[in-house]
This record gives structure tokens, sequence and C-alpha cells, in this order.
């Protein structure tokens, strides 16, 4: 049987400063919380709860912020253990989690891919820097890829500092 690769997955807090901390932490497990979304996931979207969101919105979003403070090497790799996936694409969102943390990662888990980022916070104002010399070189460090995530890095495909 050929091994799964899963499509993507995180590492470490995302959504906040310094969110590469959490890709070590041992035992960390979900707050529990009412999760809604967990319901049209399990239905795999095939109902309208979609439709229900704005009702919903605060309770998902605490959901995803609980599930975002899991993202620790050893609940991945429990977690791809559990349903045989053999790989998983990592992703970083700059700059909170970047191409080093991920890169690190890969060293204590053969199960991660690397893939890199760009900080546009550190692109400034101006748009001044060079995402595409940081992407090189990640390349040559071992990044298998580029994650690029508008909504959370607030910044749009227009933006001057934008690849």
């Amino acid at each position: 049987m050929q091994p799964i690769i899963d499509a993507h997955g995180h590492l470490g807090d995302i959504l906040y400063p310094d969110g590469g901390r959490l890709i070590d932490a041992i035992g960390v497990e979900k707050e529990s919380v009412f999760d809604p979304a967990s319901l049209g996931e399990a239905r795999l979207h095939r109902d309208r709860f979609r439709l229900a969101y704005p009702i919903f919105r605060r309770a998902i979003t605490r959901a995803e912020r609980a599930r975002n403070a899991t993202a620790t090497l050893e609940n991945l790799r429990r977690s791809l253990e559990e349903v045989g996936i053999s790989h998983s694409v990592c992703l970083p969102v700059p700059p909170h989690v970047g191409f080093e943390d991920l890169r690190a990662a890969a060293g204590k888990e053969r199960s991660v891919v690397p893939f890199t980022g760009v900080d546009f916070t550190a692109l400034g104002a101006a748009g001044s820097g060079d995402p595409g010399a940081s992407f090189e070189e990640d390349v040559r460090a071992g990044a298998r890829g580029l994650k690029l995530h508008p909504i959370i890095q607030r910044t749009t495909p227009s933006s001057s500092g934008f690849l």
C-alpha cells in the first residue's frame, strides 16, 4: 500500500507572536469548548451549517483558537500515526511561525515537510526588503514550497510587498 501524504498541517501557534515555541510543548490537549464547526466537519460539510455561521461566529472563533493551541510536534505525530499518514506538509504563517521553526521540527520528525513563507511585517511599510532572496535561501536550507496567507498576514496579493 502506498503511504498517504496529508495535504497540509500547521505546527506552532500561527496566530500569536513567537508561536514557534508551542511546537516542542509536551502533553498539550485541546481546551474543552463548544465547537460548532466540528458538526459541519463531521458531516463533511454536506449540510447548510455554514448558513448559521454568523450566529456561531464567536464560538467557532474560540474553538479554532483552542484547536490552534494544540499544534505541537507531539500531537502532529500522534494524529498522523492514528490515520496512517506518512508525511505532512507543514505551513508557516510568518511572523508568528517561520521556516526556521519548521526546519527544526523536520530535523526531529521525518514526517514534517517544511515550507517557507514571507514575513510581510519585516518588509516594512514601503515594501522594502527582498522576499525573493529570503525564499531562495530557505529553499537551499530545505524548504519544499512557499505558503502565503493574505488573510492572517493582513496583506493583499496586489500589495507592493506581495511576491
